[in-house]
């Protein structure tokens, strides 16, 4: 089942490329079409916390936990306005069909 007719923003956003002096480097800026939606909600960290997330977003690019995003109306050159990915999920569709992912975006 295609749902790409539903992913109506476009989002930018960096991954981490490495750690140096105490602080993580990022690579390059992307785009990628996606659906963003305003939802607070308390997701699980990687460490077993529990965050909470302001923004819950769906694209088909595999975006991993850690990345800097920048939301449509975001100014991608001010790193203050970026949104970090704290959770992510694979999204299915209910035959069981792999379609995307599922991105909880946190400061």
């Amino acid at each position: 089942m295609d749902w790409t007719h539903r992913l109506l923003d476009t989002v930018t956003y960096r991954l981490k490329a490495s750690f140096s002096d105490g602080d993580f480097t990022y690579g390059a800026k992307a785009t990628c079409k996606a659906r963003v939606q305003q939802e607070n909600r308390i997701v699980p960290g990687t460490g077993g916390q529990e965050l909470t997330s302001t923004h819950k977003m769906w694209v088909q690019t595999d975006i991993p936990e850690g990345a800097r995003v920048w939301l449509p109306d975001g100014d991608s050159d001010a790193v203050g306005e970026a949104y970090n990915v704290i959770h992510r999920k694979e999204a299915y569709t209910l035959i069981g069909g792999y379609t995307g992912y599922v991105l909880y975006l946190g400061r």
